[in-house]
């Protein structure tokens, strides 16, 4: 059997193979979710580039048996073969930053590339005969204007993937909606988005836009300003879709709260570990502590990507913005991640009788204390048995107040001051734990929201200072 009649059939084999499965993959495409998307596409994308390559193996084959043969009209004929199967691997790389979208050039384009093949082969079978030897040389002639047509389509729409993934923050959001819409673009603003396409995008989380693999930091870095010394944290993430690439970020001790507490907000089912303590003199911050705070960071970013934990401030907290520049949040969050970054301690020093719906009660003058600064409440002890109530409702673990007594007795001096060192007691607990510390009914039972109050107060801006 004739060499050349076999190698030509591999080549068509391979092509049907090649044509049939990018089509099936195309069409498929369209039903499947986001995610499965980039899976699938991915072993398309391999499938043809495998069977591209071997096309393009065997053309350089036949190319130099052909050589060896001195048949000059073949030599010609697989010349083209082979920059036809070159080109079309660089097609392959430009179909894949599609990511999912196979369009009708690119149909046509294989349609073009199965049935040239099998036009060869089917003339070199009826070669012999004069009738279709004329047949034989146009097609010749077609191959050599389909791949000039090829070379120019190539060079003037060139789509490099090194320099995609290697632009600013902006260019390459743009390139994130690019994805899955015909145009391939990526000078172009993207005005003409739609709004649907927008709510899909902000409704995506930063490790599906970006392909985040892994989040680690390794040194801090400390950066001076007016006010004095900040310690940042440079936080090294590791991306992409098609390779891997890294992006460093610094970020404050301040900014690493801020995403905690959102983190918690948004995955209440997830158990995290405790957050360190703020420390609240400047000298108490050594080498030791800020290491330690690393490896906790480090050991939090490892729940994050295991798990893909999402949250607003966590998309802020991992993009590109200025190395120094603090997470603007709501006022709430801002609130309440200030609760939670401080300090307390709890006292109860006086207390007082008074009526209360005509039966004597006492009241327990509260001061909760951060440095210098100090909130005081008053509460009857029936206020704390409501705020423990509400507490157990979404709480498991709360310790226990102390017991009740009739009227009379509980206004008893000798019950009166044991009452004070266990109820202290009781709302330092809550101080204690980052759980109860946070909740609203805590929060608004000890005024902790006045700490906005003490933005200009020095002892807030040490801690602002510190905490970094």
């Amino acid at each position: 059997m004739n060499l050349n009649l076999i190698i030509y059939s591999v080549i068509s084999a391979g092509n049907i193979l090649a044509f049939i499965t990018t089509l099936a993959l195309s069409l498929k495409k369209q039903k499947v979710e986001q995610e499965s998307i980039t899976i699938t596409h991915t072993k398309s994308h391999l499938i043809k580039l495998i069977l591209a390559t071997s096309n393009l193996l065997v053309s350089v084959a036949i190319f130099i048996i052909d050589i060896c043969n001195k048949n000059i009209e073949n030599i010609v004929e697989n010349t083209s073969y082979t920059f036809l199967w070159l080109f079309s691997i660089m097609i392959l790389r430009r179909e894949f930053i599609r990511i999912g979208k196979t369009s009708l050039v690119l149909i046509i384009f294989w349609f073009i590339i199965l049935l040239l093949p099998l036009s060869s082969f089917l003339l070199s079978i009826l070669e012999n005969n004069s009738e279709y030897h004329h047949l034989r040389n146009l097609l010749i002639l077609i191959i050599i204007l389909f791949n000039c047509a090829l070379i120019v389509f190539c060079l003037i729409r060139t789509v490099d993937v090194r320099d995609v993934y290697t632009r600013t923050s902006t260019t390459y959001q743009q390139m994130l909606k690019s994805y899955f819409i015909e145009d391939e673009s990526l000078e172009d603003s993207r005005k003409d988005l739609s709004v649907v396409d927008d709510a899909e995008e902000k409704d995506k989380s930063i490790f599906e836009r970006e392909n985040i693999k892994k989040i680690v930091i390794k040194e801090t870095k400390n950066i001076e300003d007016g006010s004095g010394i900040d310690v940042c944290y440079v936080i090294e993430i590791c991306y992409g879709k098609t390779k891997n690439l890294m992006r460093k970020v610094m970020r404050r001790f301040r900014e690493f709260i801020e995403m905690f507490y959102d983190l918690k907000k948004y995955n209440p089912r997830v158990v995290f570990p405790e957050f360190p303590v703020l420390t609240i003199n400047k000298e108490d911050l050594t080498e030791e502590i800020i290491r330690n705070h690393g490896i906790f960071f480090n050991e939090l970013f490892d729940i994050i990507i295991s798990r893909r934990l999402r949250s607003q401030v966590l998309d802020k907290f991992l993009s590109n913005t200025n190395e120094s520049e603090y997470i603007k949040t709501n006022p709430k969050d801002r609130v309440m991640s200030t609760v939670f970054e401080t300090v307390f301690t709890v006292n109860i020093s006086k207390t007082k009788k008074d009526k209360h719906k005509f039966v004597s009660q006492t009241i327990y003058e509260i001061t909760v204390s951060c440095g210098k600064f100090s909130i005081t409440t008053h509460h009857y002890f029936s206020d704390f048995k409501s705020l423990r109530k509400s507490l157990k409702n979404s709480h498991e673990n709360i310790i226990d107040l102390p017991k009740s007594h009739l009227t009379k007795s509980s206004i008893n001096p000798k019950v009166v001051e044991e009452r004070k060192i266990k109820l202290a007691e009781f709302l330092q607990y809550l101080l204690d734990t980052p759980e109860f510390k946070t909740d609203p009914e805590v929060v608004n039972f000890l005024k902790l929201d006045a700490i906005t109050g003490f933005s200009d107060n020095p002892v807030y801006q040490d801690i602002e200072k510190i905490g970094n």
